[in-house]
């Protein structure tokens, strides 16, 4: 088959497989249908491939395409990096999307300070959040340009750096009766629990760690993300488990209160990670260096009486 040679096409053709339209892809690129339609047409003919088609009223992608789809990302990246390099960065005039995963709370508080600096210092920037680890979606992949929170695991080709620790707490509303005594481990069990799980368990290790002691607790509930579990712990009797720092701005705002747990729990390490081929990239570099700069705010944010507070960018 024949390669394009013309990159404006990969341009195109990683539109459409993002946008999975015409319509979309002209809306993203700021051109008309007809020229992205006729785009299409020649990037089927360089591929031998129709590369979307029809199924009802939308459109889907080939395998072929579907294989392609991170290859393709990952090429305008480099190319993005590398006419970078090669300019002082006006950040001012930078007109590029980037995909952030991290967790919900993180993203609750991250992403309304992020989009308003960027709507102040950066308009031309639009990031778009996902939540870590509920797809396939990783900064080992080209679909993801920056990843922050508890890394399970990483490939060579990744850069990790710990900006913090965090530990696991108990967390309940303010006037939860839990408050009332010491909270031992008794009294921890006494209380009905709900869970944070995406796929909808009833245990997490801390289940556990209480079977081994030989002890048990009741969980009623659980929410598919943690900011949904939080909004139900403070309209409830329920009590369950957050990491302290990364989670209180959103606790803050919902008035729910923290307890130190009766079990002994490793912290978690809260990381930034990106792909290295972002390294010399002064755009990602830029923005990366802002998200570092809030996350790391938030190990201080709301210790002794006020003293600290987050970064505002």
């Amino acid at each position: 088959m024949d390669q394009p040679t013309d990159l404006n096409l990969l341009v195109v053709l990683d539109a459409l497989l993002e946008h999975g339209s015409v319509k979309g892809a002209a809306a993203k690129l700021g051109r008309s249908m007809p020229s992205v339609s006729r785009s299409l047409a020649r990037i089927r003919t360089a591929f031998d491939d129709p590369i979307l088609v029809r199924a009802g009223q939308h459109l889907v992608p080939t395998p072929l395409a579907l294989e392609m789809r991170s290859r393709v990302h990952a090429v305008l990246g480099d190319a993005t990096a590398l006419m970078a390099a090669r300019r002082d960065l006006d950040i001012e005039s930078v007109s590029r999307g980037f995909v952030i995963a991290t967790t919900d709370p993180l993203m609750c508080a991250l992403g309304t300070a992020l989009v308003r600096f960027l709507d102040e210092r950066a308009p031309g920037i639009k990031v778009a959040f996902v939540v870590q680890g509920a797809n396939t979606l990783s900064a080992n992949g080209a679909e993801v340009d920056l990843e922050v929170g508890e890394i399970g695991g990483h490939g060579v080709d990744q850069h990790v750096e710990t900006l913090f620790h965090d530990r696991l707490v108990g967390i309940a509303r303010a006037d939860h009766p839990i408050f009332e005594e010491e909270i031992t481990l008794d009294r921890y069990l006494c209380f009905k629990h709900l869970l944070h799980s995406r796929r909808g368990l009833f245990t997490t290790p801390i289940d556990d760690q209480l079977k081994a002691l030989g002890r048990c607790r009741t969980v009623v509930s659980s929410a598919p993300t943690l900011a949904a579990s939080l909004f139900m712990l403070n309209h409830t009797d329920l009590i369950g488990t957050c990491l302290e720092h990364t989670t209180r701005p959103i606790c803050t705002e919902l008035g729910l209160r923290y307890f130190d747990l009766p079990l002994k729990r490793r912290p978690a390490s809260i990381s930034l990670v990106w792909h290295r081929r972002f390294d010399r990239d002064d755009t990602h570099k830029w923005l990366r260096d802002r998200v570092r700069d809030y996350v790391i705010s938030l190990d201080k944010f709301g210790e002794k009486q006020g003293d600290h507070e987050l970064v505002t960018f």
